[in-house]
């Protein structure tokens, strides 16, 4: 389709009044967006801790306001100050705050021949994908159902939408795991982690950092799930000095 193009625009996530986040998206599921974003950034932890979601502006921009209990907004910000003081951006879950990612080990992994089926499912949905090649999808897939499937032109943001709606329905992620029509970046590891959901599963291969924080969530990753040339990295928690 020559000249086709697919929707972004500008959006700030504000939280109890002051703006905290800002980045672009696809103009579609802008509350889950924003509580999948909290979600990953520490602000909240499930649905209780969202009192509030509303979206405002037109064509051009968005503002997502949400309020939060006092308490995991505080968190919120304590987080990202000590990433600001400290330098340590994505590293600060594995190297300073590992418990904020880190869950019980589980031997517990999906069979891989339910993945072809679970992608012919995720795009299924991914009209937009397939005419243009511009979208990138994600999905939660329990059992061999998949729920929540996100799409949009980023590839972190198809993930917090996709997350996001989960928490908002009361979802238990960690019976779940991540689909991603995407590679697994160190970022959507983290992510990942922090939904705690059981594993995460890629039509592409992970990055050295997803392995890296993959290991100290004792998450596994999944790469070419839906080919024949799957392969899993089964992380192992990381020794204690």
């Amino acid at each position: 389709m020559k000249g086709a193009v697919v929707d972004e625009i500008p959006v700030t996530i504000s939280v109890n009044g002051q703006a905290v986040l800002q980045g672009t998206c696809s103009p579609d599921l802008l509350e889950a967006y924003a509580v999948g974003r909290l979600l990953a950034e520490g602000y909240i932890v499930d649905r209780d801790d969202v009192h509030a979601v509303a979206v405002h502006g037109g064509e051009q921009a968005r503002s997502i306001v949400v309020e939060l209990p006092l308490p995991a907004a505080q968190a919120g910000e304590g987080e990202r100050r000590h990433r600001a003081q400290h330098g340590c951006g994505i590293l600060y879950y594995v190297e300073c705050s590992p418990e904020t990612i880190r869950r019980p080990w589980s031997a517990e992994l999906p069979d891989l021949s339910i993945f072809p089926e679970l992608y012919r499912h995720l795009f299924a949905a991914a009209d937009l994908h397939r005419e243009t090649g511009g979208m990138h999808s994600a999905a939660l897939a329990k059992g061999e159902s998949v729920l929540h499937v996100a799409h949009d032109v980023g590839r972190h943001n198809a993930v917090d939408k996709s997350v996001g709606q989960a928490v908002l329905a009361g979802l238990n992620l960690s019976e779940t795991g991540l689909l991603l029509s995407s590679r697994i970046s160190g970022e959507i590891a983290l992510k990942a982690a922090r939904a705690g959901v059981a594993w995460v599963a890629s039509r592409s291969i992970p990055s050295t950092l997803a392995l890296r924080i993959a290991r100290f969530a004792n998450l596994p990753l999944i790469g070419r799930a839906p080919g024949k040339d799957a392969f899993v990295h089964e992380p192992t928690p990381p020794s204690v000095a």
